[in-house]
């Protein structure tokens, strides 16, 4: 389980527990992702990607969400959403 504080500290864009994909692809479907991220600049990826594979907490990275399906019951792990860019 990451530690939510300590990543806090260091992480400056938004970090969500249970955040509904639904939110984020075109189609508006998907459960909820374990984490969802936004980073705030490629500081915040150095960051979080060696603590998730620390951590063995699978992650995947996303843009605008087009043309993807996310199933009702969600992701497992991690949530990297550069749809904002770096």
């Amino acid at each position: 389980m990451i530690n939510l504080d300590e990543i806090r500290k260091h992480f400056r864009g938004r970090i969500k527990l249970g955040e509904p994909m639904s939110r984020y692809t075109s189609f508006r479907i998907g459960g909820p992702a374990d984490y969802y991220l936004e980073p705030a600049g490629a500081s915040d990826v150095a960051v979080i990607v060696p603590l998730l594979r620390k951590e063995n907490i699978p992650f995947i990275i996303i843009g605008k969400g087009s043309n993807m399906l996310v199933s009702d019951k969600g992701i497992r792990g991690a949530v990297l959403n550069f749809e904002h860019g770096l």
